[in-house]
């Protein structure tokens, strides 16, 4: 009679071993490229004079801060957290063939009870890709947009004109790298 080793569980270990790594080789493939054919190209607005974003990559962070240096209030629907800081996750752009498109997304729920810019604030704040799935390599644009407004006047400020504001990145071997692109 053959003894079975280990009471028998080699061949299941085996078995779930071979699983596991065929399914971290599953996870570990890079996301297939976008077809501009499959995507909605993105509108680019003009920038409101005296604004700017700009971008800080730690890591698998984006920061970001919008610097209001205009003479203009200026007022968004963005998301914001418990601190202030704005929480950015939709509007995300790629850069394909010298044109831009939108990255598609997930839904996601949050409460964008907005903000406003007096001249001479800033507003820091982070980009969030949890309502993208893996992004393949590429260039890529974070928006921010807003109005103008007058905070003495009660017309609304979604009647003025609408603007934003931009940065850029690169994901290049799933880092987060520098990318200027300023046409």
């Amino acid at each position: 009679m053959r003894k079975k080793l280990f009471g028998g569980s080699i061949l299941p270990a085996i078995i779930l071993a071979a699983a596991v790594l065929a399914y971290v080789w599953f996870l570990s493939r890079p996301p297939e490229p976008f077809d501009p054919a499959e995507l909605t190209p993105a509108e680019t607005l003009e920038a409101y004079p005296g604004t700017e974003l700009s971008l800080e990559i730690d890591g698998h962070v984006l920061n970001v801060t919008f610097q209001n240096n205009s003479d203009s209030w200026l007022s968004s629907g963005a998301t914001i957290d418990e601190n202030k800081h704005l929480f950015l996750y939709g509007g995300l752009a790629v850069l394909l063939d010298g044109r831009w498109y939108q990255v598609p997304h997930k839904d996601i729920a949050t409460a964008g009870v907005g903000l406003e810019l007096a001249p001479g604030d800033s507003v820091p704040g982070a980009f969030s890709f949890t309502a993208y799935d893996a992004l393949p390599d590429g260039q890529y644009r974070i928006p921010y947009g807003y109005w103008t407004f007058d905070p003495a006047s009660d017309q609304s400020h979604r009647t003025n004109p609408y603007y934003e504001s931009y940065v850029t990145f690169a994901i290049q071997n799933g880092k987060y790298l520098p990318f200027d692109f300023t046409s």
